[in-house]
């Protein structure tokens, strides 16, 4: 008896974005997108999208994130930083990333990582997708003034969110990718907490500049392109206490994405594609 060949799905790159503690969507994404057995051939991260996108892209389990996820404190990714240009460290968390994912060179990963920073001499975006794996990491999370620049291959570099929080354009050479997924909280973004500090002062500004320049990235992407935005009304955005709503809140975004664009992942996007975004 012959047997009909089963077609294979479509293959799709997925974008994560930064926002802090809003980052954390993803990991409850992460796992909608696992029981329905879609797995991105290519990643894209900015921030906390890149720590996050670095254990997805070296095939850590959603169970397995999840648990070192839960024991997430800043002072585990964080220590004084003796320095003129910033008030903390990120060192402690790319030696995290580096030992959680088992390599250290970003081209050592499974799946391919795309690390969106920002070189802090001349404003560039950069895309790391070769070198050390935690430093780039941390470059890519470190917010100016309050995290120390972080030296990758010769080239000073911050934050990737100062030039692009949402990289979608960062996968558009994977000429094999039929689509990008993109997971981007900071488009429902709601402040309600007021700052008690200079340092959160500092933050909940680039908070509400990364807010203001996330809708204008979508026409740099030229593949169709979904976004999925996990609500995450009244979280305290500076805080690590509600990593479990906030997982929540990107499982059940990730299932609405799922049933309501089913086709894509199952043969592909439609002719006439047009971004699928709240």
């Amino acid at each position: 008896m012959r047997t009909r060949a089963r077609r294979k799905k479509p293959r799709f790159g997925l974008v994560l974005s930064g926002g802090i503690s809003l980052g954390f969507t993803c990991v409850g994404a992460h796992r909608a997108l696992w029981e329905a057995g879609y797995n991105p051939s290519a990643i894209g991260g900015c921030s906390v999208g890149a720590a996050l996108g670095a254990l997805w892209a070296a095939g850590l389990t959603p169970d397995e994130i999840k648990q070192a996820t839960s024991r997430a404190r800043w002072r585990r990714f964080v220590s004084p930083f003796a320095g003129t240009l910033g008030l903390f460290s990120l060192r402690k968390l790319g030696n995290q990333v580096e030992q959680l994912c088992g390599v250290k060179r970003i081209e050592d990963l499974p799946v391919p990582l795309s690390v969106h920073a920002t070189d802090l001499s001349t404003g560039e975006p950069v895309v790391l997708r070769e070198g050390p794996l935690g430093r780039s990491v941390a470059a890519s999370c470190a917010i100016p003034g309050v995290f120390a620049p972080v030296e990758v291959e010769g080239r000073t570099l911050v934050d990737g969110g100062v030039t692009q929080n949402l990289p979608i354009s960062i996968l558009n050479d994977y000429r094999a990718l039929r689509f990008i997924l993109a997971i981007d909280p900071i488009r429902r973004l709601e402040l309600a907490t007021k700052p008690r500090s200079p340092l959160t002062a500092v933050l909940q500004a680039f908070l509400i500049y990364l807010h203001t320049q996330s809708a204008g990235v979508i026409r740099e992407c030229r593949k169709p392109l979904i976004v999925a935005t996990p609500e995450t009304a009244g979280v305290n955005v500076l805080s690590l206490r509600q990593l479990s709503r906030l997982d929540t809140a990107g499982y059940e975004e990730m299932q609405r994405v799922l049933q309501d664009n089913k086709l894509w992942f199952e043969k592909g996007p439609p002719r006439g594609w047009k971004c699928k975004a709240i």
